[in-house]
């Protein structure tokens, strides 16, 4: 690896441009809150942490989806389904012992919501980690948690319902006409024996272009409410240009963007069940529909909130608001619909409380908890700006609970009525917990984790004000931070103390300190922090990168057999030593094309996988192969330790040449997500074992071993003479 005066050397440049970006962008930001107009009557939640129980997790699995008390535990919803951050645990708070407990797993991506039916508490499973033949649901018993693996085709379970007393599930489900012909529809399946088994009871249209899916499902005056949706790839090249800034940075392994249809079933909004028929019906009178978000019942009422317009992210629509399109509420009392007279711009989180309905809204990129009992008249709770993409809510013994995209879960013990905006700008979470394998994401409210003691691992932090102007901060794997004193909380007459793992590192007046850089050194003595005065704001701090390594050729992913592929199959193998290694092409999510590569570029570039190995003999594994050169492109793989040759018989690709000895019994690296989908890539199931080493971890390893990647030869060629 590279030492620090290198790095600093690098991207000392970058750092200063960037700065200077920062500033300006900063500077718009305050010129924009400077004006900006608060939801009234409007009272500030003053916040701190309770904990951030998914910090050991991998990042994309962090965010707190969902919040609900029941009997005495706070169960929250994290993870990712588009990622596949599963398999993924079942976590609550103890509300009177005030600690986290992993209570069970779950064998799905993510959990992104709890549902109360029926008095049980229960979760659909949005992403089963298994094969795609069931989808899951889960109901927590007497007994505990149980696993019901009986939804046919439930690649995403949605939402679940009761009705008639019969249990009712909503899907997007993938059904096979023929051979290799399979369609994306929405499903409504309906079990009469608690889940054991369930028949289809709705299956929406489908066409060879679309995804459909059924979202969310409403009991409401004796008949069940089902909400579609659809959406479809399209290219950058599809899309008109003035749509092109709301696009994500999300998008299909076939580099489309997934755009949400409008008016999918024409006049007809929601499918209505009876009981006996299903019947499409016209509810919302408004063209352009595309999404319905969270639809709920309240005082004998169904609201619906609408997503209108056209050319809409499906992967951004939770993110933010595009400009071409519009957020409506609608209420409807089983015979006439009304708009509701409610402004906003995105809709995070829907709560009912017997009397008290709460939603967690955005509005002019401003987060608050709307409380009303009648929706006429509103009280709005502001979530500090600090608190970057509030997700859910609770509210439970007159306490607020908020999950946030970062992971953390806060509590309000108490808020205060404010007429402007200033007075909130200042206002940030009185105790935080952070988390960071890389410097980008260092920076947690008031702190910034900056060096790390050792790279590729998680560096932790605690960091609370205590009463006499005391911030006490704990950590764990980290060599350096910053502190930028939280002046709201510190009385500037007198000196702040400030406490790192015990010791008391800092005592002085902080009025007119931006910054405090606490760096750890090891000496004769033990273990110190020492700490400098700074002059940065934690607005305008900008982290290092770290570089790791260089390269001498371009790491892309184009072309059949792309260099990174074989490259970072290397890399697997060697980790893992075995004889030889076979990697997914899908499993590689960006190109390495810069000759320095920080750790930015690694975690950009692949998903955290496990690294895997199985046996398999030369024999078998051509027929692996062979299978595998017959599939699509993104789920072709890259070989390391042999090479083969390949040429068409008729339409089917044909290994000619290997050398691979059919004979032999060889030891394979590869990673979880693919031998987990073996069938899926090489035709067949593996029966492997799990090392102790993820990617991540191996390619650093090989970076402090070898420092730099130099030519690689293909390993995979089609006959010249054949190609057609």
């Amino acid at each position: 690896m590279m030492n620090n005066k290198e790095r600093s050397t690098d991207i000392g440049t970058c750092s200063q441009a960037m700065v200077w970006l920062v500033v300006l962008v900063c500077l718009s930001t305050n010129i924009l809150w400077a004006g900006q107009k608060l939801l009234s009557p409007c009272y500030l939640l003053e916040l701190e942490s309770i904990g951030f129980p998914t910090a050991e997790k991998q990042q994309a699995a962090w965010p707190i989806h969902d919040l609900i008390a029941h009997e005495g535990k706070l169960y929250l919803g994290h993870g990712d389904a588009v990622v596949n951050t599963g398999p993924t645990d079942i976590i609550y708070y103890d509300l009177n012992n005030e600690e986290f407990v992993a209570e069970f797993t779950v064998d799905d991506e993510a959990i992104y919501y709890y549902q109360l039916i029926d008095k049980r508490l229960m979760i659909p499973g949005i992403d089963a980690t298994e094969d795609w033949d069931f989808g899951n649901f889960y109901i927590l018993t007497d007994t505990g948690w149980i696993k019901n693996r009986t939804i046919p085709n439930g690649i995403h379970v949605t939402h679940l319902a009761s009705y008639d007393e019969n249990l009712f599930a909503s899907t997007s489900t993938l059904g096979s006409v023929g051979e290799n012909i399979d369609f994306a529809f929405g499903g409504v399946f309906c079990s009469a024996d608690n889940g054991k088994t369930w028949i289809l009871s709705y299956a929406t249209p489908s066409d060879d272009k679309s995804v459909y899916r059924v979202q969310a499902l409403v009991t409401y005056r004796d008949k069940l409410y089902a909400f579609p949706f659809a959406f479809s790839g399209l290219t950058k090249e599809d899309i008109p240009t003035r749509y092109h800034g709301a696009l994500s940075d999300r998008y299909s392994s076939d580099n489309e963007y997934l755009i949400l249809s409008n008016d999918i079933f024409g006049q007809c909004d929601v499918i209505v069940f009876d009981g006996k028929t299903w019947r499409c019906e016209d509810i919302i009178p408004k063209d352009k529909l595309c999404y319905i978000t969270r639809p709920f019942v309240f005082k004998e009422k169904l609201y619906i909130p609408g997503l209108f317009g056209e050319y809409i992210d499906y992967l951004n629509k939770d993110r933010q608001l595009a400009p071409q399109a519009k957020t409506l509420l609608f209420s409807f009392d089983g015979k006439r619909t009304k708009e509701v007279n409610f402004d906003y711009d995105r809709l995070a989180d829907v709560l009912v409380k017997e009397d008290t309905l709460y939603l967690l809204i955005e509005k002019n990129s401003l987060y608050y908890v709307a409380k009303t009992g009648n929706l006429k008249k509103w009280h709005y709770f502001l979530i500090p700006p600090a608190v970057e993409k509030p997700k859910s809510i609770e509210y439970s013994d007159r306490l607020f609970y908020i999950g946030a995209e970062d992971g953390n879960i806060f509590v309000s013990e108490q808020n205060r009525l404010i007429k402007n905006f200033k007075e909130a700008t200042s206002v940030l979470p009185k105790k935080i917990f952070g988390a960071a394998e890389l410097p980008r994401d260092g920076k947690w409210y008031w702190t910034a984790i900056t060096d790390l003691q050792n790279w590729g691992q998680l560096a932790l932090l605690t960091a609370e004000v205590k009463y006499g102007n005391v911030l006490k901060i704990n950590t764990t794997n980290i060599e350096k931070l910053s502190v930028f004193p939280p002046k709201h909380f510190l009385n500037t007459e007198h000196e702040t103390m400030l406490i790192i793992d015990g010791v008391v590192v800092y005592e002085a007046l902080t009025e007119d300190i931006n910054e405090l850089i606490c760096t750890q050194s090891v000496d004769s003595t033990g273990t110190c922090w020492n700490v400098e005065e700074g002059t940065r704001e934690f607005e305008t701090y900008i982290p290092n990168k770290y570089l790791v390594g260089k390269t001498d050729i371009e790491l892309t992913r184009k072309g059949k057999d792309p260099l990174v592929g074989y490259w970072k199959a290397d890399v697997i193998r060697e980790a893992a030593d075995t004889d030889l290694a076979i990697i997914s092409r899908s499993g590689i999510r960006d190109d390495i094309i810069s000759s320095s590569i920080f750790l930015e570029d690694i975690y950009d570039a692949n998903y955290r996988n496990k690294i895997c190995q199985f046996k398999a003999s030369g024999k078998e594994l051509a027929k692996m192969l062979e299978y595998n050169l017959n599939q699509p492109e993104d789920q072709k793989c890259h070989i390391s330790g042999f090479t083969i040759k390949y040429a068409f018989e008729d339409s089917d690709i044909k290994i000619t040449e290997t050398t691979l000895d059919p004979k032999k019994k060889y030891t394979v690296a590869t990673e979880d997500y693919l031998v987990e989908r073996a069938k899926h890539f090489l035709g067949q199931d593996i029966e492997y074992s799990t090392t102790d080493k993820d990617t991540y971890q191996a390619i650093l390893e090989w970076f402090t071993e070898h420092k730099t990647i130099r030519a690689i030869a293909p390993r995979i060629e089609r006959l010249i003479k054949d190609q057609k």
